[in-house]
């Protein structure tokens, strides 16, 4: 997965967010962790699969996509739908007015 954030402090809560779920709901720790201090990029690896989280410019620097290119794409909608809709009815202000 390879996400953006938009600044440091926004780059280390990502991954802080990430280990944090996963360990909650699926006691899964990263195995390997890298650059998580820096201000430009950080990687989780959790053996299977890894999370990149890069600044801005270092995503258009390292250009991950185009290793990637001819690789299929997952869409992740900004709000959870399906079951995990109901954990976070806060995202879901149209759901709200409708009952």
């Amino acid at each position: 997965m390879i996400c953006t954030g938009f600044s440091s402090p926004q780059v280390q809560a990502i991954c802080t967010e990430v280990e944090e779920q996963l360990w909650k709901h699926k006691k899964r720790a990263p195995e390997h962790r890298e650059g998580h201090r820096s201000a430009d990029w950080a990687l989780l690896d959790f053996g299977g699969f890894i999370l990149h989280v890069f600044s801005e410019e270092a995503r258009r620097y390292y250009d991950l996509e185009r290793l990637w290119r001819s690789a299929p794409k997952l869409e992740i909608p900004d709000q959870p739908e399906g079951p995990l809709a109901s954990a976070y009815p806060a995202l879901h202000p149209a759901d709200e007015a409708a009952s």
